[in-house]
């Protein structure tokens, strides 16, 4: 019997009760243990600073300074504190990983599914590391299906503690789901504006698309087009902006808004491009098209070739946004999207970090200016 209590855990003396200590002795020192590394997490106490003795900690946590000196040996034990006899215990000076503030970016799924990665992803990563130093912070990728933002990131959110989120919004997001991570403390900061969440008052950072729009058109009538299509989506951010800006854009070039205007169904993010042919079918080709992307754009250079379509000497080509600048047979006009995605990213992670900080943020949306790059796909009207 003495050997046996000898050798066995002393853990699981406690939890059996033997020797008269109970697990309340435990659970003690844990409340403890958890109460300091708050504090030091929190910055209460900075790396290498010397830790309040025993009894004072004891005496602010209301418990027994030999429940405190457990407690305190835990966090020694996992790296967070380090004893040093006849002195003290001190914050550790290079912060370990659980010190570190969790943050995530959080991803709608398709833009990572069936091994497809969004172009834009790298540009967006690279941004927020760029920001973000390792040793402060700790940063993980959560993603989520249509309509389920709570069950599949909220809930992983507040359980690991993530104390803030970059979020990269989708149109049919629940807006439900969002006011549960804001009523559980957690930061939020938007990459792109987002219709279903702006009553909500959270920071987005967004590219000026709108005015990328607008000098391609400007430039395009400079030139001598007159039969300009304008592409967008059925679901966009931007809706009400683009039918503001086609009724301008009409009245400029004295046709119908209708004639210009060319929309894309895209319902569960999976854009109906099969439908641009019906372009190359009117009777009367347009002179230009704008597109809202890349993806939009690979498929009219792939019906250029189809219909043996000469760019820009038929058809100028230009887009509001290009993640893939090398990926055409002539280059496309557009602003030069992936630096902006990268701004956009390291312009919302600094607001995170300044929210987590305890900074008030008076801005509600940041829109950055978006200078289009002109190219071989644009040219003259004349003779077309």
């Amino acid at each position: 019997p003495l050997y046996f209590f000898l050798n066995c855990d002393i853990l699981a003396i406690y939890k059996v009760g033997l020797f008269g200590m109970s697990t309340k002795v435990l659970t003690k020192s844990k409340q403890g243990r958890d109460t300091i590394f708050k504090w030091i997490r929190d910055g209460r106490f900075a790396p290498g600073e010397r830790l309040p003795s025993e009894r004072e900690l004891a005496k602010e946590l209301k418990m027994n300074h030999i429940t405190v000196r457990r407690g305190l040996a835990e966090l020694a034990k996992e790296g967070i504190v380090v004893k040093r006899p006849s002195v003290g215990n001190f914050v550790r000076e290079i912060r370990p990983e659980g010190l570190a503030t969790q943050v995530a970016l959080v991803l709608p799924d398709w833009i990572v599914k069936n091994n497809f990665q969004h172009p834009a992803l790298s540009s967006t990563v690279l941004g927020i590391l760029d920001i973000l130093d390792h040793e402060d912070y700790s940063v993980t990728t959560l993603v989520y299906r249509k309509g389920q933002l709570w069950m599949d990131a909220g809930r992983t959110v507040v359980s690991r503690g993530i104390r803030g989120i970059v979020l990269w919004p989708e149109d049919h997001i629940d807006p439900q789901d969002v006011r549960q991570l804001l009523d559980k403390g957690t930061k939020i900061v938007l990459l792109e504006e987002c219709k279903p969440l702006r009553n909500l008052g959270l920071f987005c950072v967004d590219i000026d698309k709108m005015a990328a729009l607008s000098q391609i058109v400007d430039r395009l009538v400079t030139l001598g087009h007159k039969d300009i299509i304008i592409v967008e989506y059925s679901l966009s951010p931007y809706s009400d902006l683009f039918d503001e800006m086609t009724e301008d854009f009409a009245k400029r070039l004295s046709c119908d808004p209708e004639s210009i205007r060319f929309i894309i169904p895209n319902e569960d993010n999976n854009p109906d491009f099969s439908l641009l042919e019906n372009i190359f079918k009117r009777e009367k080709m347009p002179t230009a098209i704008v597109l809202p992307d890349e993806f939009a754009a690979c498929e009219v250079f792939r019906l250029c070739y189809k219909y043996n379509i000469q760019i820009p000497d038929q058809l100028s080509i230009a887009s509001l946004c290009d993640n893939t600048p090398h990926a055409y047979p002539i280059a496309l006009t557009a602003p030069d999207t992936p630096r902006l995605m990268k701004e956009v990213a390291k312009r919302a992670v600094k607001v995170l970090a300044d929210m987590l900080n305890g900074e008030q943020i008076m801005e509600q949306c940041v829109y950055l200016r978006c200078d289009v790059k002109w190219k071989a796909s644009i040219g003259s009207a004349k003779g077309k």
